[in-house]
């Protein structure tokens, strides 16, 4: 068996979501986006996106990058909550 395996934690550290928050509330204006999209991860179930349109509108609409299933929050707090960060 080798030890150097380590389980998965099931929340991000503290300095990832401080980040996704700050990126978030800024709404694009502190990074560069070459596809107009913020590329995020979830802790456990895959990747998605918010197109730039929607998080400079303040619309946080998820959107699933395999099964483009969608899914809107109201704030970064509860996106941060149910396990995304900024990939």
């Amino acid at each position: 068996m080798n030890r150097n395996i380590q389980a998965r934690s099931s929340e991000w550290s503290e300095g990832l979501k401080a980040t996704t928050f700050k990126m978030i509330n800024s709404r694009g204006i502190e990074f560069i986006s070459f596809d107009n999209k913020l590329h995020i991860k979830h802790i456990s179930s895959g990747y998605a996106f918010i197109k730039m349109e929607d998080l400079y509108n303040g619309l946080l609409r998820v959107v699933d990058k395999t099964t483009g299933a969608e899914v809107v929050y109201p704030n970064a707090d509860d996106l941060i909550k149910d396990g995304w960060a900024v990939d």
